[in-house]
């Protein structure tokens, strides 16, 4: 019997560490890059909260506002 061995899972960089980085990283970015950084942190944020809500419908709706959110942010940023 071949059983494939389950794969050990990539470690991640936690959220902190990497808005951390892009914090550092952010005053050598070009303006549209550090519009898209505000606007994904924006995202972030609002995922966060949307994930504390109670029931998977409230979840469902918070997480398309805050799509909705970053989709708005960059268009603004962007245009």
């Amino acid at each position: 019997m071949n059983v494939i061995p389950p794969q050990p899972k990539p470690k991640r960089l936690p959220l902190l560490a990497s808005l951390l980085a892009a914090l550092v990283l952010l005053p050598g970015l070009p303006a549209t890059a550090r519009a898209e950084v505000d606007c994904l942190e924006t995202y972030v944020n609002c995922v966060q909260a949307a994930a504390d809500l109670g029931t998977v419908s409230e979840r469902s709706w918070a997480g398309l506002r805050c799509a909705y959110q970053l989709i708005a942010c960059l268009q603004r940023r962007l245009a």
